[in-house]
């Protein structure tokens, strides 16, 4: 035992010391204590919670602002628009990194998106978007079927999570339709550029 250790333990048994520590506590008023009250929002508080915040959910919430916070998204949707925004470059290489793959939807978490299952897919729980594939030389686009897991806002009820994958898809879609005749059409042009004056 130390000195100190010493001088403690004699404080509280040879001078009094547990009797003016419980006098304390009792005489203390504790009516206004609430122990399931959140802490102070403090900048001590905010010092804490950012350090233990990964650089890629900062970045997936700016992700996501920019594309205007939408009720639902897919992870090829999130890729593609990081990879039009120069300043995240490394952000869509991390998105599009297999060995990331398990980790976005825990990321995603965090910036308030969860996965939605399809309640009509009972074994998978994931949906069906339908994309349109113009291979080279072609002049017609073939549908394609992508499986994929879809996220809506965590805050929406499931109903409302589902009714807004639903309506994403459909928004999705039909984007892709119109692409898909601008894109017939520009083959079609050049073929027949081709042909002409070929």
């Amino acid at each position: 035992m130390t000195r100190s250790t010493g001088r403690s333990c004699g404080w509280y048994t040879d001078e009094g010391g547990i009797r003016k520590v419980s006098a304390f506590l009792r005489a203390f008023d504790l009516s206004s204590f609430n122990a399931k009250a959140p802490p102070p929002r403090t900048p001590a508080f905010f010092e804490i919670v950012a350090s233990g915040v990964a650089p890629e959910e900062v970045e997936l919430t700016d992700l996501i602002e920019r594309m205007g916070n939408p009720d639902a998204l897919t992870i090829p949707q999130l890729s593609e628009k990081a990879s039009e925004e120069s300043d995240l470059s490394d952000l869509a290489q991390w998105i599009d990194d297999r060995n990331n793959r398990k980790a976005i939807p825990h990321k995603l978490e965090q910036c308030g998106y969860v996965r939605t299952p399809n309640p009509d897919n009972k074994k998978q729980g994931i949906w069906t978007i339908k994309t349109w594939r113009l291979q080279p030389g072609k002049t017609e686009a073939e549908a394609v079927s992508q499986r994929q897991h879809v996220y809506a806002e965590a805050s929406l009820p499931y109903a409302d999570q589902v009714k807004a994958v639903r309506t994403m898809i459909k928004q999705v879609e039909t984007a892709g339709d119109e692409a898909k005749k601008r894109a017939e059409e520009a083959a079609m042009a050049r073929r027949y550029a081709f042909n002409r004056f070929g």
